[in-house]
């Protein structure tokens, strides 16, 4: 798990890409098992940042641990803004939003404006903000 904590540093984001880090993170956030996805999360979300990156974080296995994450579970509010965030960043990139239509985003993101957390529905409305000014994506 080194490569994912070493991928949550903001600093290191673009040193990460370069070297290949992003593969083995969407690795394990490909695993399905729910803790492992959660800890994949924060490297995932900070990697999106990176305009390379939000592509293949969407054809490659990335969405699927985003989207567990929208709606907050057990009061993880925390995962649910690093998801919203993750997401608001992946709508950047225009062909990505058919995976993230068809990925059933819009409906977890409408759901989590209800979240009692600003930071959370601030992620979730640049998001659908993001969705709404590409909506002739196809």
């Amino acid at each position: 798990y080194a490569i994912v904590q070493i991928s949550q540093n903001s600093d290191l984001k673009e040193k990460v890409t370069e070297e290949g880090g992003l593969w083995p993170v969407l690795y394990l956030a490909r695993c399905n098992k729910p803790e492992i996805m959660r800890q994949v999360l924060p490297a995932i979300t900070t990697l999106s940042f990176v305009d390379q990156n939000k592509i293949p974080i969407c054809e490659n296995g990335g969405m699927p641990s985003i989207i567990t994450h929208i709606c907050p579970h057990e009061m993880d509010v925390e995962g649910s803004k690093l998801a919203c965030c993750a997401v608001a960043n992946l709508t950047e990139a225009m062909s990505n939003m058919p995976i993230i239509v068809q990925s059933n985003a819009i409906n977890f993101l409408v759901q989590s404006l209800a979240i009692d957390c600003a930071d959370v529905r601030r992620e979730a409305c640049r998001a659908l903000g993001n969705l709404a000014a590409n909506i002739e994506y196809g």
